[in-house]
């Protein structure tokens, strides 16, 4: 799947951190993007040669960086690609939950589960809305709803309905997801959309496009 590299999705955050607070410590910076602080001071000195940031002393042991006018345009730029890959991902979601409910309804199955809670969710459950097929509950034992667009959200499996094939519909933490419904469910009950796969998190619910190696 093309998109935003994740080099850039780290360049957006880094300019991204420093816009907000220009004193943060490259030790704090690296605990806000979620990677070791070797790899942030790679970044933050390819942003000084580039000229997206520059970078003052404020005391012996302190330094304060400030985005430049080139790094406000970088930032920009950055920031429309991935909005952009974002909508295509979900655009692209939205199509595959539509193959696998006519895959499930050629099966002869008329009744799905959702499993996990992320924006995912409320997409497969519209697009489900258009098919011959009915959502009947969510499957989630990390959240505390009891409730979901109407359906109820079941923390545990033994609650889930056995004639119900099961959808993953998580984002953060999908495949352990998967692999959690194949072993609570068996194999052939649970249905991965395939770019699951293709999907990684340093923050919560941000999504990183993995570039193919």
């Amino acid at each position: 799947m093309n998109g935003t590299s994740k080099k850039d999705r780290l360049m957006l955050d880094l300019l991204g951190a420093i816009e907000q607070q220009n004193d943060l410590s490259q030790r704090s910076m690296a605990k806000q993007l979620g990677v070791a602080l070797g790899l942030t001071n790679s970044y933050l000195k390819l942003c000084i040669r580039r000229g997206f940031i520059k970078v003052t002393t404020a005391s012996a042991n302190q330094y304060l960086y400030y985005l430049t006018p080139k790094g406000f345009a970088e930032k920009a730029r950055l920031t429309t690609d991935f909005l952009s890959t974002s909508f295509t991902l979900f655009r692209q979601a939205g199509d595959w939950y539509v193959e696998l409910y006519h895959q499930a309804i050629s099966q002869g199955h008329r009744s799905i589960v959702l499993a996990g809670l992320s924006d995912l969710t409320e997409l497969a459950y519209l697009k489900s809305l258009n098919c011959e097929i009915e959502v009947v509950g969510v499957y989630d034992p990390t959240i505390e709803l009891i409730e979901y667009f109407g359906l109820p959200v079941w923390k545990q499996s033994s609650e889930v309905p056995q004639n119900s094939m099961v959808l993953v519909t998580a984002l953060r933490g999908a495949e352990e997801m998967s692999d959690m419904c194949r072993e609570d469910f068996g194999v052939d009950r649970v249905m991965v959309p395939s770019f699951v796969t293709g999907l990684s998190f340093r923050q919560e619910d941000e999504v990183v496009i993995n570039e193919k190696s």
